[in-house]
């Protein structure tokens, strides 16, 4: 499969680099000191993948039982309200009807709500009109509850991999946030898309 491909190659070449330092002559106490340094950064680089690799994998079951979306926008909210504190970014919560309810494991939903809004927090990070909206709506049988923002937005090349495992546009990051929300998604028997028009719209809409 394309994720044990993934984990492989992503393996092999830190164990190869990591491999590499050790066999590097050393020619004095400093060398020495930068090849030790060298090595326990990529062993907790890999601690840090194979924790990440466990996650993905070990997703409990959805408990579903009815839930009501306005209730539940409600709750990531209040949550997420200290984290735009003095940010500067307008953040707005709306559902078109208050009754408008879904079949889900709410801990989980909530759980792919906080990371797509945190993604949307941190991609209008100094942007000085930061915006970022989320919308529970519904249409005939289907809900959605989508998560927009106004900022860089993801180039065209990037959002065909982004919910990849362990693709990442961002320093530092795990590329697994995405990749779990999708499969939080498709637990539900439901999808998780996104779209991006640069510092007009990027969108990342739920649907049940």
């Amino acid at each position: 499969s394309s994720l044990t491909s993934t984990l492989k190659d992503v393996l092999d070449h830190d164990l190869k680099r990591t491999n590499g330092h050790c066999e590097i002559p050393l020619e004095s106490a400093d060398d020495l000191r930068e090849g030790l340094t060298t090595i326990e950064g990529r062993s907790k680089g890999l601690i840090r993948f194979i924790d990440a690799y466990r996650e993905y994998t070990s997703l409990p079951q959805p408990v579903v039982r009815s839930v009501r979306v306005k209730e539940l926008l409600d709750k990531v909210a209040q949550f997420m309200k200290p984290d735009f504190r003095d940010s500067g970014i307008v953040f707005h919560h709306t559902c078109q009807s208050e009754y408008l309810t879904i079949q889900a494991d709410e801990e989980m939903i909530e759980q792919v709500l906080i990371n797509l809004i945190k993604n949307a927090r941190e991609a209008l990070a100094g942007q000085a009109d930061g915006r970022i909206e989320v919308r529970g709506s519904y249409d005939e049988a289907t809900t959605y509850i989508e998560v927009t923002d106004n900022g860089p937005g993801i180039i065209a090349e990037a959002l065909e991999k982004i919910f990849i495992p362990f693709f990442t546009t961002k320093k530092g990051g795990s590329g697994i946030g995405l990749a779990l929300s999708r499969q939080i998604m498709q637990m539900h028997n439901g999808t998780l898309t996104a779209e991006s028009r640069p510092y007009e719209r990027t969108a990342f809409r739920l649907r049940f």
